[in-house]
């Protein structure tokens, strides 16, 4: 049965890009997608420029030649290739992570080079079910909603899955029906890796069902973050640097509270992920009874009667030597040396006041202002400070600095952009790019 173009496709606006990169390991299913987006841009968008881009991690000694046979393909079909090795020491532990890591790094890259926001990968619902039943055996909540069908990585490039509905075999029929051969990677029978374990123990029957489940679980994550953007809109400010300050009135008992309430911990505290969902519903209702002073998740919250504030504890904070390298500054801030910065570090401020616009508010409590003040990034010269990251005193010392959402800075799945867009307005960040499937509603919580 022949796949439908419009059906995979169709709901991307596509037209509307002057170029896209696509994956391509030589695999089938990034083989079949290559063909499949290759034949719809001809059809529906042929002035898009499209770069074909295989990754050799440099592990394999038949990656350069599968490189290669991709490239051939490319070249025989009439589309651009383009080879990213992955240099360096490979390190000892962690491998796998690193080399998707890698991967996506390299895959950015090219497609900056290229003036290109969207990068396709060929994840199919095969993988969504993997994906599914591995998250299912580790307790994962949200996790359980699999792979986004898009992705937003580094706050710039969307990583867009639209093969997630799509069977591997029906891909693989395809390919054959057009005489094209794939390359089989050995790892993927390699049985000491746990998705070739849960791969080769699900029955055919159960990939649907997982894949299926997944899209429910998608549509109510999606839901439960547009909720949220809504409370985060209504209810949470910042006054001052390092403080944000939520109304009581937001915790209401909803999910949708705890989840802001998860969101605000995690970007207080620099942490890429969110607190522990039963202790933060915990926290949760224990704020709507009264004042409270607790941690969780490197931020403190402080309950008063004028509100609920949260902020970074002020401890286990890092100091970094500055170099030629930017700087991930306690999952909070990147910081950058412009020109020549030596002999400086990065610590936190420890002292000064508040600034003068929260100074002037007698609804913000002073020490509050002072303590999140003092979790905040500074650059020193030795024992001495001499200017804060931000300012115009670390502009001056050639160093630039911007604020990080650790939760959704490297990799923003779509079910979260409304609430990733919510918190960014009130920590006044220019909006994310919207997401290029034409049928994702950004609330404008």
């Amino acid at each position: 049965m022949a796949l439908d173009l419009d059906r995979i496709f169709g709901d991307l606006a596509l037209s509307q890009r002057q170029s896209l990169v696509i994956a391509v390991s030589g695999g089938s299913d990034s083989l079949a997608l290559l063909l499949l987006l290759k034949n719809f841009l001809d059809l529906r968008a042929p002035a898009v420029r499209v770069l074909a881009v295989t990754v050799d991690h440099a592990m394999r000694t038949e990656a350069a030649a599968e490189a290669h046979a991709v490239a051939t393909l490319c070249q025989k079909i009439g589309v651009e290739h383009r080879t990213m090795v992955w240099t360096g020491d490979k390190p000892r532990t962690g491998l796998i992570a690193a080399a998707r890591e890698a991967r996506y790094r390299l895959l950015a890259e090219a497609a900056d080079n290229v003036g290109a926001d969207t990068v396709f990968i060929a994840h199919t619902m095969d993988d969504q079910a993997e994906t599914v039943a591995m998250r299912a055996r580790r307790g994962e909540g949200l996790g359980l909603a699999g792979m986004a069908r898009a992705t937003l990585y580094d706050e710039r490039i969307w990583l867009v899955r639209p093969l997630l509905q799509v069977r591997r075999q029906a891909l693989r029929d395809h390919l054959a029906a057009a005489g094209i051969h794939w390359i089989d990677d050995p790892t993927n029978d390699n049985r000491r890796y746990e998705r070739v374990r849960v791969r080769a123990a699900l029955e055919d029957n159960e990939v649907r069902a997982l894949a299926d489940q997944a899209a429910r679980a998608g549509k109510a994550r999606a839901e439960l973050g547009r909720q949220a953007a809504k409370l985060i809109a209504r209810f949470v400010t910042m006054p001052a640097r390092g403080l944000f300050r939520l109304d009581p009135e937001m915790f209401d008992g909803s999910n949708a509270a705890t989840h802001a309430l998860r969101i605000f911990l995690a970007v207080a505290g620099g942490t890429p992920r969110l607190p522990d969902h039963d202790r933060a519903t915990t926290l949760a209702c224990r704020l709507a009874a009264g004042p409270l002073r607790v941690a969780l998740s490197r931020a403190l919250v402080d309950a008063r009667k004028s509100g609920v504030w949260i902020r970074r504890e002020n401890r286990n904070l890092p100091v970094t030597q500055l170099s030629a390298t930017p700087t991930l500054w306690d999952g909070r801030w990147r910081i950058a040396v412009k020109n020549e910065a030596m002999g400086l570090q990065v610590s936190a401020c420890r002292q000064a006041g508040p600034t003068a616009d929260a100074a002037s508010r007698s609804d913000i409590p002073e020490s509050l202002v002072r303590a999140a003040f003092s979790a905040e990034p500074c650059i020193f010269r030795g024992d001495r400070m001499v200017g804060v990251a931000d300012s115009g005193d670390a502009d001056a010392l050639g160093i630039s600095a911007l604020p990080v959402e650790a939760l959704f800075a490297h990799f923003l799945p779509e079910f979260d952009l409304t609430a990733a867009q919510a918190l960014r307005r009130v920590i006044a960040r220019h909006t994310l790019p919207p997401s290029p499937w034409k049928n994702h509603i950004d609330a404008d919580a």
